[in-house]
């Protein structure tokens, strides 16, 4: 029986444990691919972000050298033997996207989140800096009315005199 994959439990201690027996998704694949900076397309199938993935995780000495050999094209359960004789070596692509994983789902949550606040951040900025230019305006009308009065004493003294 597999156990389904927790991509932040992988992400925090990645061990050639935390993936076999598992049921992992693209979109934990994906989440794996950008906790740990690897460069992919998102043309890749789950089986090439798989394969990138363990491939440089091994390359960082975050997973042992035998995780290559271990995760097979098919899955990560262990060794080919262990893959079932009638599981089709090719499977036809379903048309129906997958479900998101929790991970997938709190990893989007939290960048909406960072996103808002970033929006609320300009916000802010621009409306500060509206009131900045709104201050500065009135300053130089006030500069300018305090022209027009010193001029009009100056005016006053010479018709005075």
């Amino acid at each position: 029986m597999s156990v389904r994959f927790d991509a932040k439990q992988f992400c925090s201690e990645p061990s050639l444990q935390n993936l076999q027996g598992r049921i992992i998704s693209k979109d934990d694949w994906k989440f794996v691919a950008y906790y740990f900076d690897i460069t992919y397309e998102s043309s890749h199938t789950k089986e090439m972000l798989k394969k990138f993935g363990i491939q440089e995780l091994t390359n960082r000495n975050l997973l042992p050298e035998e995780a290559v050999a271990v995760c097979t094209p098919l899955s990560c359960h262990g060794s080919d033997s262990q893959v079932s004789e009638d599981v089709p070596q090719y499977q036809e692509k379903n048309p129906y996207p997958e479900p998101w994983s929790e991970a997938r789902l709190e990893f989007e949550r939290e960048k909406l989140q960072l996103e808002l606040k970033e929006r609320e951040r300009d916000r802010e900025f621009n409306r500060l800096e509206l009131g900045d230019r709104v201050l500065k305006r009135l300053e130089l009308e006030e500069k300018g009315r305090d022209g027009q009065i010193e001029i009009a004493k100056i005016q006053q003294l010479e018709e005075s005199t």
